[in-house]
């Protein structure tokens, strides 16, 4: 009888515990943030912004422009649902997030029967007049994606930022400052000859 006591205090302990330990936070970074909504207008906002943007560069040489995330992820968003058939990125659920001089980038995918996280963290800065962007972590679920993998696929997609910029200016652009904080990446620049 007093093994059984203590085999049913045992049980209950450990499942205290375990209780306990579900309910503490790990890392603050475990927390889920509201979502960011997704809005068309915010959309098409980031859009007119850009375009003047880059109209007021090639009328006078000044590149400046600020995003929020809420315009970025409901662009990203948008843009995936209308082009679904032809981008092999099954994404769905995109947030992104600028804090700390970081790009959050989070957004489910279905692979068959498992519908995994997709998480990416990325920095981003003006390096040489162009856009370099430094991969901090990617990962499906609980597996990274490997270095090499991103390691081909970040400088195709640096170059064509960069050749979508300067054709839209009409000329070579010097991206001279980009700043991410507080939910607002921000860049500056010139055009040059």
């Amino acid at each position: 009888m007093n093994l059984r006591k203590n085999r049913i205090r045992l049980a209950f302990l450990v499942f205290a515990i375990a209780s306990l330990a579900c309910g503490l936070p790990i890392s603050s970074n475990n927390q889920s943030p509201t979502a960011i909504p997704v809005s068309i207008d915010k959309a098409k906002s980031l859009e007119t912004q850009l375009n003047q943007a880059l109209t007021q560069a090639a009328q006078t040489g000044v590149l400046s422009f600020e995003v929020t995330e809420e315009q970025l992820t409901s662009a990203m968003s948008l843009y995936l649902q209308e082009e679904q058939s032809s981008v092999d990125l099954p994404l769905k659920n995109i947030q992104v997030r600028l804090r700390d001089g970081k790009i959050y980038l989070s957004a489910s995918t279905q692979q068959g029967f498992f519908k995994l996280p997709v998480e990416l963290v990325a920095g981003i800065e003006a390096v040489s007049c162009k856009i370099k962007f430094n991969i901090e972590s990617a990962s499906a679920g609980p597996i990274p994606i490997p270095k090499e993998q991103l390691n081909t696929l970040v400088p195709q997609a640096e170059q064509a930022l960069y050749e979508q910029i300067t054709s839209s200016v009409g000329g070579n652009v010097c991206i001279s400052s980009i700043i991410i904080q507080d939910g607002k990446l921000s860049v500056s620049g010139q055009k040059t000859p």
